[in-house]
């Protein structure tokens, strides 16, 4: 169970704070974590032609992050903040290619008009959302999920925006593993 941060709460408990309950997400997340989903999601995107990475708000950060990444190891990515954007470019995909979504909730409806669109253009869906049962993993083809201990500082997204970046990380280290030798002269010319 998170602890919140109580009004008058020292310097010393709200760091101590904030770095339990960031430590219980990420073990909570590694702990329902779907290995053959992740292992299914690692596969499509080492294989895919292009991949968009959409998000809003603070999970459009974080699948800019992954975009960034990916891009660095040689990947045809695209990402941008802009939903409308998103949709754009999702309705350009194809066989072959990947939507990764974030929505910690799951129910973003600019997110799931991208995965619509994206699912008529043949791509692969992969979403990342909290542990459970919402609308964009339900309709997503791989669904992986997190566990966040969010308390009342929700509004700034903290261990959710976390447990999604170690998701990315997860992804990112695995992808780059199954192809090192590629990834390691990509990586050291960018």
């Amino acid at each position: 169970e998170p602890t919140d941060i109580l009004p008058g709460s020292s310097i010393s408990e709200i760091c101590h704070i904030v770095t339990a309950n960031s430590i219980r997400s990420l073990e909570n997340t590694l702990s329902v974590l779907d290995m053959d989903a992740m292992s299914r999601a690692v596969d499509v995107i080492s294989r895919a032609n292009r991949i968009d990475f959409y998000g809003v708000g603070s999970s459009g950060i974080i699948a800019q992050d992954a975009a960034f990444k990916f891009r660095r190891i040689g990947l045809n990515t695209f990402s941008s903040l802009d939903s409308h954007y998103q949709i754009i470019s999702a309705s350009t995909l194809a066989p072959g290619d990947v939507a990764l979504v974030f929505s910690y909730y799951g129910e973003t409806r600019d997110i799931i008009d991208s995965m619509n669109a994206a699912h008529e253009s043949g791509a692969t869906v992969v979403s990342i959302t909290k542990f459970g049962k919402n609308a964009i993993a339900g309709t997503s083809d791989i669904a992986l999920h997190v566990a966040s201990a969010e308390t009342l500082t929700r509004s700034g997204a903290m261990s959710s925006r976390m447990v999604m970046l170690q998701i990315v990380d997860m992804l990112f280290t695995a992808v780059a593993s199954q192809n090192y030798d590629r990834v390691r002269e990509t990586l050291n010319r960018t």
